[in-house]
């Protein structure tokens, strides 16, 4: 009984130990810093899917590439919307993670860029 005791106890403080530990950057950012969320609400034109916006996304992500952003997309697709038949809810909603301010200088190079998506 003692020896269960004492193994509880020290994966209790290795656990807290391994938590303080973590990660400080994200895709190339340094959590410590600020940085930037930009949350776009989208909902599909009749006739599309995410199929098609999965193709776009493809293009843009390799000019942003090519441009060296330091941002990242995070897509989410809710499970549940609150919408009504009049008014539904979002398809998916795209937040556009990066850096304090590098966020403007990212969209102003992708808009200058020479390859249209």
């Amino acid at each position: 009984m003692i020896k269960l005791g004492l193994i509880l106890v020290s994966l209790l403080f290795a656990s807290t130990s391994y938590g303080k530990h973590h990660e400080e950057t994200y895709r190339g950012m340094d959590l410590s810093k600020n940085f930037g969320i930009q949350f776009e609400v989208c909902t599909l034109r009749d006739g599309k899917s995410m199929a098609s916006v999965d193709r776009i996304n493809s293009k843009i992500a390799s000019v942003m590439t090519e441009i060296n952003a330091k941002g990242s997309v995070l897509r989410m697709k809710p499970f549940y919307a609150h919408g009504s038949t009049s008014n539904p809810g979002p398809d998916f909603i795209d937040l556009i993670v990066a850096p304090h301010g590098r966020n403007r200088g990212d969209l102003d190079r992708f808009s200058r860029h020479r390859r249209r998506v």
